[in-house]
């Protein structure tokens, strides 16, 4: 009796008995360090295969190295969205781009970093040439003060209108010629002012000659005259003899002699120097006139834009203090290497003189 109501709950409760069975001996092998795969195409349900598979230890994802890093660190385009990455011009296995794939698979080429560089390489080379781009913008603006000094004018020829103050009559015409000799390293200058109209009645010819040699700092003049028409008592002369440091200067005060500091220009001379030196690397230059020797300092006063015949010019405008009110101001053209466009002489009396070019030419005549 009690066999048959066994056999007869068992068979009413088939299927919970089969739940608990297959409950315990998964419990089992769980505890036991292993665990049950189930294949992936099962068709019949009523028939379950199980196979028992041994549970490793999980493995640590492996560091990738530095050629893996470098094919993963592909900069993106800069003309591309920031969430789209270029593709590269050779077609790469989507596994390849992955670091942990590419140090543990066979089946990923050996040639991989051959494969990316060049696309990497064409990127850099983009983005470098669009960062030199914008340095050679911005290095041209910031030296906009400082014009190339490495080809300065062996030739040339100015001509500049005379007026006095403000006033708009021209009082005369300067000629103002710069000739260099590269083959013998020499150089001479010379500036001639010639008084128009009525202003000749009171005003004589006004002649100025600068001479020496060039070298590696610019000009160095070993001789300078001042002559003043026909009126010798104001004529006055230099010898700069740099082999003995001595200057010897000769006026109507009679002559005399210094020593000679280096660097020293004269009066015709500084202006050109500064197609061989950058005008505000050094603020102080020592000068001589024929009559005597003295180290100015000079400021600079700014960029201007100013008018003339030749149209607007940019220029940097220096200003030089002596004393008794005396001044001179000269403004550099940055557009022609730094020469002289406008020169201001303020006298002791506080008469002004000024020229303004009205023509410029660096071609030397044949």
């Amino acid at each position: 009796m009690k066999l048959s109501t066994l056999k007869s709950h068992i068979t009413d409760n088939k299927s919970l008995l089969i739940a608990a069975f297959i409950s315990l001996v998964l419990h089992t092998f769980l505890l036991s360090g292993y665990s049950i795969s189930l294949p992936s195409d099962i068709k019949n349900i009523t028939s379950i295969h199980v196979r028992l598979v041994k549970v490793l230890p999980e493995k640590k994802p492996t560091q990738p190295t530095a050629t893996q890093a470098h094919q993963n660190s592909i900069a993106p385009n800069p003309k591309v969205p920031n969430n789209e990455v270029p593709k590269p011009d050779v077609e790469v296995p989507e596994h390849s781009l992955n670091s942990e794939n590419t140090s543990t698979s066979p089946d990923i080429p050996t040639n991989i970093e051959t494969t990316t560089e060049p696309t990497n390489s064409s990127l850099k080379e983009k983005l470098l040439a669009e960062d030199t781009t914008e340095n050679t913008t911005t290095a041209e603006t910031d030296s906009s003060v400082n014009t190339d000094m490495t080809n300065p004018y062996t030739f040339v020829h100015s001509e500049f209108e005379v007026t006095r103050g403000g006033d708009s009559g021209i009082l005369g015409i300067a000629y103002i010629t710069f000739n260099m000799d590269s083959r013998k390293n020499t150089y001479q200058l010379t500036s001639i002012t010639e008084p128009k109209g009525l202003a000749s009645i009171f005003l004589s010819k006004l002649e100025q000659y600068s001479e020496g040699n060039v070298d590696e700092k610019g000009l160095k003049p070993s001789y300078y005259a001042y002559e003043f028409g026909a009126n010798s008592g104001k004529n006055q002369y230099a010898h700069l003899l740099w082999s003995d440091g001595v200057i010897e200067m000769t006026s109507n005060k009679g002559k005399k002699s210094e020593p000679l500091p280096e660097g020293t220009q004269d009066f015709l001379s500084f202006m050109y120097q500064f197609m061989f030196t950058p005008p505000l690397n050094v603020m102080q230059i020592t000068m001589t006139n024929g009559k005597y020797l003295r180290t100015y300092t000079y400021s600079f006063e700014g960029e201007e834009t100013i008018s003339t015949k030749l149209g607007d010019l940019k220029t940097l405008h220096l200003l030089k203090s002596g004393e008794n009110q005396e001044k001179t101001e000269v403004w550099l053209a940055l557009d022609y290497q730094n020469i002289p466009v406008r020169i201001r002489k303020t006298e002791k009396d506080g008469a002004v003189l000024e020229q303004t070019v009205t023509t410029i030419s660096t071609t030397r005549p044949e």
